[in-house]
């Protein structure tokens, strides 16, 4: 293969690598995690879970907490550095359970009434031992992405109010995907 034909091979496999087929697919290399947010990753998923919606209705500062939801509520639900998250109620309407719809970032709800999307998120967080959360952010974590079911338990954080209800985090379960 002459000169002219490997360029060619190379620049047609890198345009075709960088493309990725479009989609909604948000997969990416799994990240080693931080001790802080590795001690509270559980294989096991913590019982007694309320959806995101029923938190929302009673949790108070200080409560202990189970709550199962999605990553989804935001355009981008992960907070870039730091060890937080939007969990969605998984009743939310994200773009993929609208027929035919092809967005492609379908976590973030852009079809749903944003009034009604406030009651149906809340933030996740890990902290670290100064009680802020870990400087690194959830996305990858044992593959973590957006629209992934979790399960975590917590407290509710003091610093939760009526419109924001955060919760610190003590156990985090990924569930499997069907």
């Amino acid at each position: 293969m002459n000169t002219i034909q490997c360029s060619l091979v190379t620049f047609v496999s890198l345009s075709l690598l960088s493309c990725g087929g479009g989609g909604n697919s948000t997969a990416t290399a799994p990240v080693e995690p931080e001790p802080a947010i590795a001690a509270v990753l559980s294989a096991e998923e913590p019982t007694g879970a309320v959806s995101v919606s029923e938190a929302r209705k009673s949790a108070k500062p200080g409560d202990a907490i189970t709550v199962a939801g999605i990553v989804a509520g935001a355009a981008k639900p992960f907070t870039e550095g730091y060890a937080s998250l939007v969990l969605g109620d998984a009743a939310m309407e994200t773009c993929d359970k609208i027929p035919e719809d092809e967005c492609p970032t379908p976590w973030d709800a852009c079809c749903a009434d944003p009034d009604e999307l406030k009651g149906m998120r809340l933030t996740l967080q890990v902290l670290g031992a100064d009680g802020t959360p870990v400087a690194q952010s959830l996305k990858g974590i044992s593959g973590l992405a957006e629209m992934d079911a979790l399960v975590a338990s917590g407290t509710v954080s003091a610093d939760s109010t009526a419109e924001n209800l955060v919760v610190n985090v003590t156990k985090l379960h990924r569930k499997a995907k069907p």
